[in-house]
């Protein structure tokens, strides 16, 4: 079974989603890690989103927009102790989560913190 990381982020709020996208695919390339976007990977989403956060080495997540399901899957990810790294844009209101966010004003600081938190997993 290959690696994986899996991404939580907003889609359709988010005008910057496909940039960011690139950002995490193309850092994850260089670390020869796969990426898991639910939108893409998952067919039935409320059976099948246990299974693919369980199976990830790895879980981001972008709370930013404050996306119901963003916090779902990151509620998920905790619970099964994946230990997400949680960034969020400068100004989102962050609701009931664990761990440390770290916050981001452009996309240049976005990608700064993809790297960090790839290395920080010892990619």
């Amino acid at each position: 079974m290959k690696t994986y990381l899996y991404a939580i982020m907003p889609i359709s709020s988010d005008t910057e989603f496909s940039i960011k996208k690139e950002i995490i695919k193309r850092t994850s390339n260089k670390l020869g890690v796969e990426v898991h976007f639910p939108f893409e990977t998952i067919k039935d989403y409320s059976s099948n989103v246990f299974s693919e956060i369980s199976g990830a080495c790895f879980v981001f997540a972008d709370l930013s927009f404050e996306r119901p399901s963003c916090y779902y899957e990151l509620g998920v990810a905790q619970a099964l102790e994946k230990e997400p790294f949680i960034v969020a844009c400068v100004g989102t209101t962050i609701h009931q989560t664990q761990g440390d966010v770290h916050y981001y004003n452009n996309l240049l600081q976005y990608e700064e913190l993809v790297r960090k938190a790839m290395e920080e997993r010892n990619f």
